[in-house]
Parts: structure tokens; C-alpha cells; sequence
């Protein structure tokens, strides 16, 4: 009854009611192939879990080729960064890394696991050195301990660089030198500890650099030439000493805010030499086309172009999905067409073997499996008036498409 009263009052609202429902099929539907697209992002990284105790990949099978990795795995809870070096095979001591990353532990993180995503896809059927280091939280006591260290070897250094002769303070070795060897230093102090703020050191102030560099140039005081011979040598080890301190107290402030954040000391390293990544099958194509040979005379006479159908076997030049995109796309192919050629002239024209032409060339990618294709044909041309038959090579161009059969050897 109150529906067939307000008919005309509840058409209004069971066209908003649908509409609505629309509005929601219609972001359901956009949520879902949001979700869809998304998905080959999110699993674009294959998973690799290193297993600290064994000190092996997952059940000692090889690293993943051709895409980026996840590496993940179980840690003690007091380890704080940990970083992953990919080498060349053998190439740990001898050259640079292929690639380096790191995870660190963030503020409040109790978790036992790391993750890092290696961005470098590594080639299939190949061997690479790995190297993880893991590295421990340092407390305030450590850091205590460190900043006196580092002190100590920077004072010492300075002094063992500074000279007093009769009339200034001299240095023994250049100015720039010095505050490169004090870098040094700082840097070969730290060489085992990784800041967890990403403050790096990038060498002491322009004020250290001056005040090193004016040292060079202080001449000491006229009144020490009255001064019996011990006291003056006192005199200028005090001058040298005041000097020092006041470079002293420069660099161990700058030492003290680099050594305000939070840092990390290397606890463990493990290397792991030869490690293989998995092999990926080769394969051929079988080649079926359209194509046409230029036989004799003017391209632009038809009786000079000889065309027909041929099939034939490609080769990529490269199975590897991190080749050079033309690498990727290009094979040799060779093959042979399918009929023989005759001229007005009376010329035929065949191949030396099968009797039918033979071409070899290159054929490369247009669109999915479409391959255009190019190269030379080989024929056995023989003359209307039987004075013999030569081999020869002419150009041909052709379209052709392509079915790749895999192959995989077992080991």
C-alpha cells in the first residue's frame, strides 16, 4: 500500500538507489583492476631467503636471473644494518662491487628479519661472489671509547707534523696534506662502523682548514731572541702546544657531532665464493614468410623479382632479457623457399642443395611475432640455352612469422 502510494514519490529514489549501486559496481570494479595492475609491481621481485646459520640461499638452490631479488632472512635481534656486495666471480679482494645495498633497523623495529632489494638482474648460467656483513647497535660507552681513539690518532698526527725552528712554527708537509691525512684518519677509524642516520663524513670544516694552514704562517715573538736558550726552547714547545690545542678543540667538537648519531659496529661478515644463478633454456624459432629476391635487371620490373613462400629456423643473437634491446629482438635465420624462379629469358633459377634456394640473413622483430627478414639468397642460376649453371648470391627481404620451440638440457 505505501509503495503504490508514493509510486511516483519512490521513482525518483529507486533511480538514485540504482545509480548509487552503479556508482559502487563502478568503483568496485575500478578497485579490482587497480589491484590487477598492481600486481606484476608487487611480484616483480623474486624472493631469496639467506639462512644465517647454514650461511647458504634458501635450500642451496641457484640466484635468481634476469630479474631484480628480494633477500630476506633471520637475524639476531641486536643487529642493526646489515649489507649485501655482489662481486665478480673471484672478485671479492680484486675488484669493485657490481652492487651494494643495505637494510637498517628503524626506530622501535624489535623484528628479527631484513629485506633488501637487489636492483641489479644478474645474468643467467654464471657464477658471482656474495659478501653479507651485519652489523651491531653501539652504545654510549663505545662511542666514548671511540671519539678518544680518534682523538688521540689525530693529535698525535698533528704533532708529529708540526715543527718549532728559531723564528715560526713549521709544518712538515703541505698544509692540504695534512688535513687529507686527517681525513684519512677519520675515515680508516670508521671503516668498520655504519651511521644508521646516513650522516656521512664528508672531511673537517673549512675552519680546521684555515686554522692548520695559518700555523705555517705564525712567526714567533721578537722576545724570545733575548731568552736564555732553555727557555726559549720551553717557550716555543708552549706556543706550539697552545696552538695545537686550540686545532685540538676545532676538531674534536666536529668529531663529537659526527659521532652525536647513532651508529652501528660490525659484528659478523660471511663470504660466500662461486655461487651459480639459475640457467634459462635456449630455444629456436621456426620461421614461415612471404618474401622476394632480386634476381636480375631493374627493381622496378616485375620479371626481375622472384617471390614466394619460405620457411626456414631462427637463432637469437641473445635469450637474455638484460641484452641490448637489438640483441633481443634480432636472430640469424636460414632457410629455404618453397618454388623455383624462371625468367622471360628462360633463365631458372634453383639452389644447390633440395634444388630449391636457400637464403641466410637476419631477421628482427617488428611486432610480436612478426620478423622482418633479410639477407642474401643462395641460387643456382642456370641459362635457357644449358651453357651451365653458376652459384650465385642475391638480396632478398621477405615477412615472415615466427614459433619459438624451447630447449633444455639436463645436467
Amino acid at each position: 500500500m505505501y509503495l503504490t502510494g508514493f509510486a511516483i514519490f519512490n521513482q525518483p529514489l529507486i533511480i538514485i538507489r540504482m545509480q548509487n549501486q552503479f556508482e559502487m559496481q563502478s568503483i568496485s570494479i575500478f578497485v579490482l583492476l587497480s589491484l590487477f595492475i598492481s600486481m606484476p609491481v608487487w611480484g616483480q621481485y623474486s624472493t631469496v631467503v639467506y639462512n644465517y646459520q647454514t650461511d647458504r640461499f634458501g635450500e642451496n638452490e641457484p640466484l635468481p636471473a634476469e630479474k631484480p631479488i628480494l633477500l630476506t632472512g633471520n637475524i639476531p635481534p641486536f643487529i642493526d644494518v646489515v649489507e649485501v656486495a655482489i662481486f665478480h666471480h673471484r672478485g671479492i679482494k680484486e675488484r669493485e662491487a657490481l652492487f651494494s645495498g643495505s637494510w637498517k633497523r628503524t626506530y622501535n623495529d624489535k623484528s628479527t628479519s631484513f629485506s633488501i632489494p637487489i636492483n641489479y638482474p644478474l645474468p643467467s648460467s654464471k657464477k658471482f661472489d656474495l659478501a653479507l656483513y651485519l652489523y651491531r647497535g653501539v652504545d654510549e660507552a663505545e662511542k666514548v671509547e671511540l671519539f678518544s681513539q680518534l682523538q688521540s690518532n689525530l693529535y698525535a698526527y698533528l704533532k708529529q707534523n708540526t715543527q718549532v725552528s728559531r723564528s715560526k712554527i713549521k709544518l712538515l708537509r703541505k698544509s692540504q696534506q695534512l688535513i687529507n691525512d686527517l681525513n684519512t684518519i677519520v675515515n680508516e677509524g670508521l671503516k668498520n662502523y655504519r651511521s644508521k642516520t646516513n650522516i656521512p663524513f664528508n672531511g673537517f670544516s673549512e675552519i680546521v682548514k684555515k686554522s692548520i694552514d695559518n700555523l705555517d704562517k705564525i712567526s714567533l715573538p721578537e722576545s724570545l731572541k733575548s731568552m736564555p736558550d732553555s727557555v726559549k726552547e720551553q717557550k716555543k714547545l708552549q706556543i706550539r702546544a697552545r696552538l695545537l690545542e686550540d686545532i685540538k678543540t676545532q676538531i674534536s667538537t666536529e668529531l663529537k657531532y659526527l659521532l652525536s648519531q647513532e651508529f652501528a659496529v660490525l659484528y659478523d661478515q660471511r663470504y660466500i665464493d662461486d655461487y651459480p644463478t639459475e640457467d634459462r633454456p635456449t630455444h629456436f624459432a621456426l620461421n614461415a614468410g612471404y618474401g622476394g629476391i632480386w634476381l636480375d635487371g631493374q627493381l622496378d620490373n616485375k620479371s626481375s623479382i622472384g617471390d614466394a613462400a619460405y620457411l626456414g629456423l631462427g637463432f637469437p643473437l641473445s635469450t637474455s632479457t638484460i641484452a641490448p634491446r637489438f640483441l633481443q629482438d634480432a636472430s640469424i635465420t636460414v632457410g629455404f623457399f618453397t618454388k623455383n624462379f624462371n625468367t622471360k629469358d628462360g633463365t631458372s633459377y634453383s639452389g644447390p642443395i633440395f634444388n630449391r634456394p636457400l637464403y641466410a640473413g637476419i631477421d628482427y622483430k617488428l611486432f610480436s611475432f612478426i620478423r622482418l627478414n633479410g639477407g642474401g639468397a643462395i641460387l643456382e642460376k642456370s641459362p635457357a640455352n644449358d651453357s651451365g649453371s653458376t652459384v650465385i648470391i642475391k638480396p632478398f627481404l621477405g615477412i615472415s612469422a615466427k614459433l619459438n620451440i624451447s630447449l633444455s638440457l639436463d645436467k
